[in-house]
């Protein structure tokens, strides 16, 4: 949306506002990349991924495009808005004369405008106009997070928070925002919040900000800037099992970086109205547990037969055929 400032630099572009003359206000570029998923775990690309912050001190990385594109963001604070400026008023000194921008803000609920202008710097400016409106530091007390981070398994605990004039905000893991304060005019400054809690469904205890903390998870990135911090991250509980479509089976795939296993199935009996359907579960916590192995199901699949099955032992008198046949 601003193609004037397109394959600029982010630390040649800087913003002004104009109240009885020229201020500058701070202005932020914030990179991203298309991130695989693989790689913001340290591991191999699955071929999967997401449009991400990028971050030098994650797995994710700095951008491969140090310059101003579309997929970054360009933000500032819509109270740093001054007046449109008058016809024939000069520029401000320190910038370059082609491609100025100027920017609406408008109020929704009211309808009230400001104004931002954007420039390319000559020289001797910086895009943080040198003001910082919010200092975030991520915390990790295991220490530094590429080489102590557990993304297989949490907890990893924090001690970090991000603070400006106005508010004070506290994590203590990955989804555990436990803290917040505030310090506006007439407020007592006490932390009001006990925890900010993250649930699939009320009462699914199974599924909160504890679970997600302990598993698996990373961070895309963890930055501050002069105008916001970025706290962007993934991982609850490895995820949501997949919803299949249900009904008679007769064949399976499972595929991922290790190699594929394909299954087929058929089924020959004399059992009227015999049932059967898939089965699939793919979570941390099964329900009913598994009898046997591991208490956690990755992938699991087969064929599940949901009525009773009568005898089919000749030795027992009166009996029925069941052969299933299940080739890998």
């Amino acid at each position: 949306m601003l193609p004037g400032l397109t394959n600029v630099a982010p630390g040649q572009i800087i913003a002004f506002r104009y109240v009885g003359g020229w201020q500058q206000v701070p202005v932020q570029i914030d990179e991203r990349k298309w991130v695989d998923f693989g790689r913001v775990y340290n591991s191999s690309n699955t071929g999967l991924g997401t449009l991400a912050y990028a971050d030098t001190n994650t797995f994710s990385g700095g951008d491969t495009d140090p310059m101003f594109v579309a997929a970054d963001k360009l933000v500032f604070m819509a109270k740093d808005a001054g007046n449109r400026v008058p016809p024939a008023t000069y520029l401000p000194s320190g910038v370059l004369t082609n491609n100025p921008i100027e920017l609406t803000v408008t109020d929704p609920l009211n309808g009230g405008t400001g104004y931002i202008y954007l420039f390319r710097t000559g020289g001797g400016l910086s895009p943080g106009a040198g003001t910082n409106y919010v200092n975030y530091t991520f915390n990790l007390l295991a220490g530094n997070y590429l080489t102590n981070y557990g993304t297989i398994n949490g907890p990893n605990p924090e001690d970090s928070a991000a603070v400006t004039p106005y508010y004070r905000e506290h994590f203590s893991d990955r989804w555990i925002h436990d803290e917040t304060k505030v310090f506006t005019a007439g407020s007592d400054g006490i932390d009001i919040l006990y925890r900010h809690q993250n649930l699939f469904a009320p009462g699914n205890c199974l599924r909160s900000e504890n679970t997600f903390s302990a598993g698996e998870g990373a961070f895309f990135a963890n930055k501050s800037g002069p105008v916001r911090a970025i706290r962007s991250y993934i991982g609850a509980n490895s995820g949501v099992q997949d919803t299949l479509t249900v009904g008679p089976i007769s064949w399976e795939m499972v595929t991922g970086s290790h190699g594929t296993l394909i299954f087929s199935h058929t089924i020959d009996t004399d059992i009227s109205n015999l049932n059967y359907r898939s089965y699939y579960s793919d979570t941390l916590t099964p329900s009913p547990l598994p009898c046997t192995g591991d208490s956690f199901q990755f992938g699991c699949s087969g064929l599940w037969i949901t009525n009773n099955i009568p005898n089919t032992d000749p030795s027992l008198g009166s009996y029925n055929a069941l052969n299933v046949t299940r080739v890998i």
